[in-house]
């Protein structure tokens, strides 16, 4: 084991890769964390000064709720005298801590809505009681009346659970931060990698294997690395994200019941704040063990490096799609046993969950347990009962084939040594391939709705379309008196139970579409003042267009960017910068052709990325009217550009910027022609405005 160990962390690479996962923690949890420290510290003195003279506080309470009951009566009799009642407005005081410019109704608002908060827990808990009760009268399936009979018996012993009245902080905004997970995903993922492939490159693999005991040994040690790799690699990436958070908030409530907190109201479990997060850091390293003797499995299996990284993106893309789609049904095997939500683990604590297996009703956590503990053994037991020879004797390695033709000119030279000799092309294609598998976020049923009105108003406000906004609004308004009407006339005896829920299941129906109606009536108002003041605007769908336009961070694109800058720095400490210098005007023209190589390549990769996210957008939304002005979107401003020009805009700007950070990259690469140090500096150079914009 420690000989593996030793192999890994003996590669520049790997330790790079480490420090910069690390540093994306930090950089990704950040700005996660609530910014208001110094409220939140104020509420806790201010919690633990209630807790000493509670009666004093409740009077000054009282006090304050007199005062401001006072001056909204002085503004009624203000309105009746015909005065003016702002003269009267109520002042909100500042005398707890006034040096802190934070109001007293605040501070107090804070206060009682905590000590509400067991009683509100209760009555919610009593109501899922009830309604659960009522449900089993009426369902027949199996799954069902077993999984409603699962939530009776959890929620019974839930009910008197002693949850916290005082003051709680920061422990739910750090278990909604799921960053971390994702970046060991990725950290178990390349140690699977290089467990599997550093004896074949080392050409050691034949002499191990040859030995006694030596096949059987070398896979223990190095699923025995593989676990110690895990352990502390989560701790480590724990640590980071837990600073990075302490810095923008504090914690408060780690020895309360995890019920104490809002998010967690419903949760299954009795679990106090701290039993959960060992719990979950337990439970993830698990999850990452399994999921990396799963890799070294497809890697042994697979027994190339590229078709394993194919394969481990494909399985990672899959989950990726399906975390993002089938979320919808509480007993789904897709949705719950996904690697992304196994990795966060908050879907075990936020309700009581039952899986549907065939039928039968399995609890989520024994389900959780079942499915990783078994991928593990059965990973293992794979990996020794497999045959030597997937992994005996000496193996001729990939290469790329390099074309017949022979560059003539320092660009073309350039050009076939970092796509072919560095095979840069093959991850690029990896990237692409990802990029494609990340689902787009599913349409809710009020985007249907919306969808499906702009879609019938799509172009200029016509009297027709006036009209038939007038006959839908009157549609609703007549729908909503008659539930009046059968409700009078069921009071009266004259219409069935029956007959009134029916009813009252469209009139819900209609609700949902009339506040989806309600504000397409606002963005007609708004088009219909833009047209007076003789701005051009037409009544679109717009989601498409406003997703496209949103200003977004692509992390496809900043890998696209570093793969020519890290192929530099590879070549640079190989001794190329010796012969390059040895010619005239060698470093000039190699540079320049660098840059420019840089520059076409990220430019390149930028306009399919951008290409894919159009496509997709295309596909779920539509990108309707491409002509029209850029005022008919919500968030369009008054400018008169059509969508098509701001998008050909878009785009310059998109490829300026590129050519812009790739140069500055493989300047920085040339200049920094180090693995450490270059990725360090680049890292602070992308994201140092961000961080300061977080502030």
């Amino acid at each position: 084991m420690r000989y593996e160990l030793k192999k890994l962390f003996s590669r520049r690479f790997f330790l790079l890769f480490l420090l910069v996962l690390l540093l994306a923690n930090a950089i990704l949890a950040y700005p996660q964390a609530p910014k208001d420290k110094d409220f939140r510290t104020l509420l806790n003195t201010f919690f633990e000064a209630y807790e000493k003279e509670p009666d004093l506080y409740h009077r000054e309470y009282l006090a304050y709720l007199e005062a401001k009951e006072l001056a909204v009566d002085l503004q009624i009799q203000a309105v009746i005298n015909g005065e003016d009642p702002e003269k009267f407005a109520f002042n909100e005081p500042m005398t707890l801590y006034p040096e802190s410019g934070v109001t007293d109704g605040e501070l107090y608002t804070a206060l009682y809505s905590r000590l509400e908060y067991p009683r509100s827990y209760r009555l919610r808990i009593e109501e899922i009681l009830q309604n659960t009760e009522k449900n089993l009268a009426v369902v027949t399936d199996p799954y069902m009346r077993s999984y409603l009979n699962g939530v009776l018996e959890t929620y019974r012993t839930m009910a008197y659970l002693p949850v916290s009245d005082g003051y709680v902080s920061g422990w739910d905004s750090y278990f909604r931060y799921h960053g971390t997970g994702i970046l060991l995903l990725a950290a178990v993922f390349m140690v699977a990698l290089f467990l599997a492939v550093a004896d074949r490159e080392g050409d050691t693999e034949s002499i191990l294997y040859a030995t006694k005991k030596g096949f059987r040994g070398v896979l223990g040690s190095k699923i025995s690395a593989l676990a110690v790799f895990c352990v502390f690699t989560s701790l480590a990436m724990e640590a980071v994200a837990l600073a990075a958070f302490s810095m923008r908030t504090p914690f408060h409530g780690f020895t309360e019941f995890l019920a104490s907190f809002e998010d967690y109201a419903l949760c299954p479990h009795p679990l106090y704040v701290f039993e959960f997060f060992f719990l979950r850091l337990g439970l993830r390293i698990l999850t990452l063990f399994s999921l990396g003797t799963l890799f070294l499995l497809m890697a042994r299996m697979l027994n190339n490096r590229f078709l394993f990284l194919a394969a481990g993106i494909g399985f990672i893309g899959l989950h990726a799609m399906w975390n993002g789609g089938d979320v919808a049904s509480l007993g789904s095997l897709t949705a719950n046993l996904n690697l992304f939500r196994l990795l966060e683990g908050n879907n075990l604590v936020t309700r009581y969950v039952a899986v549907n297996l065939f039928g039968i009703s399995v609890p989520l956590p024994l389900a959780y347990c079942v499915a990783v503990m078994g991928t593990a053994a059965l990973s293992i037991l794979l990996l020794f009962l497999l045959p030597r020879r997937l992994t005996f004797g000496k193996r001729k390695p990939f290469k790329w084939k390099l074309p017949v033709y022979i560059p003539r000119t320092v660009l073309g030279f350039e050009a076939k040594k970092l796509f072919f000799s560095t095979g840069l092309l093959f991850p690029i294609l990896l990237i692409l391939l990802s990029k494609s598998l990340v689902p787009a976020p599913p349409l809710t049923y009020k985007d249907e709705i919306y969808r499906s009105y702009m879609t019938a108003l799509e172009g200029e406000l016509t009297p027709e379309k006036e009209l038939f906004l007038n006959e839908e609004g009157a549609r609703f308004r007549a729908l909503f008196e008659k539930e009046k009407e059968y409700t009078l006339l069921y009071e009266a005896g004259k219409i069935s139970f029956k007959e009134l829920s029916a009813l009252r299941m469209e009139v819900r129906t209609a609700e949902i579409r009339y506040g989806v109606f309600t504000s397409i009536l606002e963005e007609v108002t708004r088009i219909k003042a833009l047209n007076e003041k003789d701005i051009p605007a037409v009544l679109l769908y717009p989601k498409g267009w406003d997703a496209l336009f949103a200003p977004k961070i692509d992390l496809f694109l900043l890998l696209i960017l570093l793969f020519p800058a890290f192929a530099y720095v590879s070549e640079d400490r190989q001794g190329f910068r010796v012969v390059m210098y040895a010619s005239p005007k060698g470093r000039s023209h190699t540079l320049w052709a660098k840059i420019i190589l840089s520059a076409a390549t990220t430019a390149t990769g930028s306009l399919l990325l951008l290409a894919m996210d159009v496509c997709k957008l295309h596909s779920l939304h539509t990108l309707p009217l491409a002509a029209a002005p850029l005022a008919s979107l919500p968030s369009g401003g008054i400018e008169t550009l059509s969508l098509a020009g701001c998008l050909a805009i878009g785009v310059m700007i998109r490829i300026l910027l590129c050519i812009v950070l790739s140069a500055s990259a493989a300047l920085l690469a040339y200049k920094f022609r180090h693995p450490i140090l270059f990725p360090l500096l680049w890292a602070v150079t992308l994201f140092l405005p961000l961080l300061i914009t977080a502030l």
